[in-house]
């Protein structure tokens, strides 16, 4: 991505990466896959991400971290999935970010505190043999933020289940329901998530 002298931005088609020569933010990924496994690697440089995110119920007084917090990160991100039966697909991810260092054009003070962040992922779906229609999931994120000071680490936690059913090859539905829960030192949020969609493939 080419950089703007504005630096870091986010805007309504995305963000705005700081500097202004090609290839100040760029990510690059490796995969491999056969029928019983796919894994994969990446890494993102300078790529703007939110650090310390919000919730629907915390979105506009936030009490947990005084909200998101924008700033450009080197992630390293791998992913894996194993297919050890027919119709059933264990996932999971890691990733660990660290935030760009200050320069003026780039990330804020207010990021200079955030140390790092850890995050993981692990999953399941399972398309079931007697209704190939449908296929239920489930999945259990984490992300740790720590910092350089005695800030306490802010952990954002959810879990999620939801299930799809397929009409066509095109065209299928999909719902799911979970809790966030938002925590940092003695502070808690816990609220629902939940989302009903419809994808349709041209």
């Amino acid at each position: 991505a080419t950089g703007e002298a504005t630096g870091i931005k986010q805007s309504s088609g995305g963000a705005k990466v700081e500097g202004q020569g090609l290839g100040d933010a760029w990510s690059a990924s490796v995969t491999y896959e056969n029928p019983l496994f796919v894994a994969g690697l990446g890494y993102d440089k300078a790529i703007p991400s939110t650090f310390l995110g919000k919730g629907i119920l915390n979105a506009s007084d936030p009490e947990i971290a005084g909200g998101s917090v924008f700033a450009a990160a080197n992630t390293v991100r791998a992913i894996g999935r194993l297919n050890p039966l027919e119709g059933l697909a264990l996932k999971a991810l890691f990733q660990t970010s660290e935030v760009e260092k200050s320069d003026g054009n780039g990330n804020g003070a207010s990021t200079d505190n955030i140390d790092d962040a850890q995050g993981w992922l692990i999953g399941a779906e399972y398309n079931i043999p007697q209704a190939k229609n449908w296929t239920v999931k489930g999945q259990y994120s984490q992300n740790d933020t720590s910092f350089k000071n005695n800030t306490a680490d802010f952990k954002a936690k959810q879990v999620i289940a939801g299930a799809d059913y397929a009409f066509s090859k095109q065209v299928k539905t999909y719902g799911y329901a979970g809790y966030l829960t938002l925590e940092q030192a003695d502070k808690k949020d816990k609220q629902p998530v939940a989302g009903l969609g419809l994808e349709f493939k041209f």
